[in-house]
């Protein structure tokens, strides 16, 4: 669930701040491309569609956009966190960087 909480409070800031989702040239460090926050939104959202379904991620899109994540059940969530960590999206995963940039970002506009 702490996975659940942690993504998608990530994908709903980097979804409400347009300006995150421009895209930018690929550069290489160490043998491996920076990741955007056009690749987590993309990464989270097919995840999210292929485990739960066309309605469910529906409701999915609506409870994140509304930050009303009590209106899909627990066990949907439970297995959403499960998925999206199975495939790294959570802090200590493979966007890490990016959730310590967002966050940091944050702390520096309050």
């Amino acid at each position: 669930m702490e996975t659940f909480n942690c993504v998608t409070a990530l994908y709903y800031i980097l979804k409400a701040n347009s300006t995150a989702l421009r895209v930018k040239q690929a550069t290489y460090h160490a043998g491996e491309i920076q990741a955007q926050p056009v690749d987590f939104i993309i990464d989270v959202e097919l995840k999210a569609k292929r485990l739960l379904g066309e309605p469910i991620y529906n409701v999915f899109l609506r409870a994140v956009y509304n930050e009303n994540l009590e209106l899909l059940p627990e066990y949907t969530r439970e297995a959403l966190g499960r998925t999206l960590s199975e495939y790294g999206l959570g802090p200590e995963g493979t966007y890490a960087k990016l959730y310590f940039s967002v966050k940091n970002e944050q702390v520096r506009s309050s």
